[in-house]
């Protein structure tokens, strides 16, 4: 069996209401050499029955008790096999060609981190906020950036697992996962500590 490229990571609690979506968006994808990690956090919702439809030979499914969101991202962080770690949440979702646009990029350019674009929608898809950041991170588009330059270049303040991919085999060569219990900036923590150990970065807007 061929080694996954990406391994797409998304904690679940009480997600029945945006889970469908989100797994779709990422079965849906033109890219199909990814496996999905999916981790019901103790939910008490329907969530966990609709995750277990969806489970087969490259979907998994974590079921346990509910201990926090890092401590469901450290489970699957044990079983992910893939080159490059995907973090979502269950109500984030994907566009079509995201992994392949992706995967596109990563023949051509070896990178640590690859940072891409969001859009914050509502409930029906339609876009809200405005993206301020994106129009500064496009000055630096695929350049590749040591780390202090990624924070500030790239990041920009904005420590959104969900918005960028790591290599795996820094995350495991220095043991990194998320702080057990930490419930609020436990992304920007974990990013911080992959920061330390990678070289290259870019952004793909």
């Amino acid at each position: 069996m061929c080694t996954p490229l990406f391994s797409i990571i998304i904690p679940v609690y009480n997600g029945e209401k945006y889970i469908d979506t989100c797994l779709n968006s990422v079965i849906s994808q033109t890219f199909k050499n990814w496996e999905l990690i999916l981790i019901d956090d103790g939910s008490t919702d329907k969530t966990l029955e609709l995750l277990n439809n969806y489970v087969n030979k490259n979907i998994y499914l974590i079921s346990k008790l509910n201990e926090g969101v890092s401590i469901a991202r450290n489970k699957g962080l044990d079983i992910a096999k893939g080159k490059y770690i995907l973090f979502i949440d269950a109500d984030d979702l994907l566009y079509p060609n995201a992994l392949s646009i992706i995967s596109d990029t990563l023949k051509n350019i070896k990178t640590d981190y690859l940072r891409y674009e969001y859009q914050t929608i509502d409930e029906k898809g339609n876009p809200l906020y405005p993206n301020y950041e994106a129009k500064l991170r496009r000055k630096i588009s695929n350049q590749i950036l040591d780390a202090a330059d990624c924070i500030t270049h790239i990041v920009r303040n904005e420590y959104f697992l969900w918005s960028g991919i790591f290599r795996k085999e820094i995350i495991d060569q220095y043991h990194l996962r998320f702080m057990e219990g930490c419930t609020y900036n436990e992304d920007t923590l974990f990013m911080l500590q992959f920061f330390m150990h990678s070289k290259t970065h870019i952004y793909l807007p």
